[in-house]
């Protein structure tokens, strides 16, 4: 059966009292504000110069993903694949009354697979963004830092006066454009896009 695009078999499926809680919880990391829906606003943003609705354009003019569970953890995706994998081998050593059993090859390979992409992912992006040095002082790299939130940027104001600028650049570029005729209509208007 296909319901609004999606087959019945690839739909997850949630009690009333379930998908509140994660619909409402900020924490939860939903489709408005996963990695590939940020580049995907990101992407939106540079060829219309508008941010779409719930991006915030200080926040797509950083490069990367500052919202959601990225407020508190600059890699929140690496630190729960690592906790899977401690958690695998807490319960091997449980299962079989030990405190150390075999598992512990595989989550201590995975551990430096992930300690040596993340450090690789976060010597790329310092090059590319200036600002991440910022958030990486303020935001732990897989367990959120005490008291630390990355919260709101547009309290700075070297963010606040690079927004604006970049705004009247647009609408100069767009008045440009449309004067020459290259430009007829406003960009489509993006509603939230959901993907299962």
């Amino acid at each position: 059966m296909v319901h609004n695009g999606v087959s019945s078999s690839s739909r997850l499926y949630l009690s009333p009292s379930l998908h509140k809680l994660f619909s409402t919880n900020k924490l939860v990391q939903t489709p408005s504000n996963t990695p590939s829906e940020f580049h995907e606003a990101k992407a939106f943003y540079q060829k219309y110069a508008q941010a779409p609705p719930g991006y915030p354009a200080h926040s797509l003019d950083l490069g990367f993903n500052t919202m959601g569970l990225f407020a508190y953890s600059r890699h929140p995706n690496f630190a729960a694949e690592q906790a899977i994998w401690v958690g695998l081998y807490q319960w091997g050593c449980w299962s079989t009354n030990t405190l150390v059993n075999w598992t512990f090859a595989g989550a201590v390979g995975y551990l430096i697979l992930f300690q040596a992409s993340t450090w690789f992912t976060e010597a790329i992006t310092s090059k590319k963004y200036p600002d991440y040095k910022e958030y990486q002082k303020q935001i732990g790299k897989f367990i959120p830092k005490v008291g630390s939130v990355w919260g709101l940027v547009s309290d700075n104001e070297d963010v606040v006066k690079r927004d604006k600028e970049k705004k009247e650049e647009a609408k100069a570029k767009k008045a440009a454009e449309r004067k020459s005729g290259k430009i007829t209509r406003d960009p489509p208007k993006r509603g939230p896009v959901i993907k299962l």
